[in-house]
């Protein structure tokens, strides 16, 4: 390349030029701005018939906007979309019929975002789908084929879940064994004869705490006591008589004072022979 001045009527120097030179390298490799982020966190729902996309913004300090690319078919390269728009400072785009007129809420559609700075952005993109609004109104998130009612298994069979099902299996078999051994004992003693024990020295385990039953014999019954005869009754208050009276010899024994000393005759309480019969 050389720089030539002209003047007005058309004289040049066209001889011994000072020129500089470039050489274009062929590496047959496409510049697809592999060095700028993914954009993650991206979100898509149905508002009537347009889609509202949100991503979370990037920490990537190169980034200057966002790209939005849409496609009926899933993609990753960005030349088999659309690009419906883009996006400076805000994390969230409307596409909307008049942006995309394809587009309808009857059919299924696949949304990437692709990162940009000041010359190129990302070509090669993940893109999410975005199922068509069904008969109730809802609609498929963008994250998933599937139903999002659907529950993953291996998400509830983690090792915190397992270890707290252990614990909770290990608490109950520790309470049927309590239960069970409660269940098993004898009824506690009376406290009253716990106290007569501790009074009259009635060793524990010997029997005596067995209902009707001593080392596990049955005590055979004991008869009622023989009743007093009339003829014995009679003997009874002799003998009492006799005591109440004292021999004669023995009263002459005693001087004058003595005898008055003496309690009169039925002064002896006699009242132990009622309780006696």
């Amino acid at each position: 390349v050389a720089v030539v001045p002209v003047d007005w009527s058309g004289n040049a120097h066209l001889d011994n030029l000072v020129t500089s030179t470039a050489i274009a390298i062929d590496d047959g490799i496409d510049d697809v701005g592999a060095y700028l982020p993914d954009i993650e966190g991206v979100a898509l729902k149905w508002i009537d018939d347009s889609i509202l996309v949100s991503w979370d913004h990037t920490t990537d300090s190169s980034v200057r906007s966002y790209m939005i690319f849409i496609s009926e078919s899933e993609f990753s390269n960005v030349a088999d979309a659309t690009n419906v728009g883009m996006s400076d400072v805000s994390s969230e785009f409307l596409i909307t019929p008049e942006l995309y007129a394809e587009l309808s809420n009857d059919s299924s559609w696949w949304v990437g975002i692709s990162a940009k700075d000041d010359v190129n952005y990302r070509k090669v993109i993940e893109s999410q789908k975005i199922n068509a609004i069904d008969s109730d109104g809802s609609s498929g998130d963008g994250d998933s084929d599937g139903d999002s009612s659907a529950t993953d298994l291996g998400e509830l069979f983690t090792s915190d879940n397992l270890i707290i099902a252990g614990m909770v299996l290990i608490a109950l078999l520790l309470l049927v064994l309590v239960l069970r051994g409660r269940g098993g004992r004898k009824p506690g003693r009376n406290k009253e004869w716990e106290l007569q024990e501790a009074t009259w020295g009635i060793e524990a385990r010997s029997g005596w705490d067995d209902v009707g039953s001593f080392g596990g014999q049955v005590a055979p019954p004991v008869a009622p006591p023989p009743a007093i005869q009339p003829a014995q009754q009679n003997d009874i208050y002799a003998a009492a008589q006799r005591i109440q009276q004292p021999s004669q010899p023995v009263q002459q024994r005693w001087s004058q004072p003595a005898q008055q000393q003496q309690p009169p005759q039925g002064g002896i309480d006699t009242s132990f022979l009622d309780d006696l019969l």
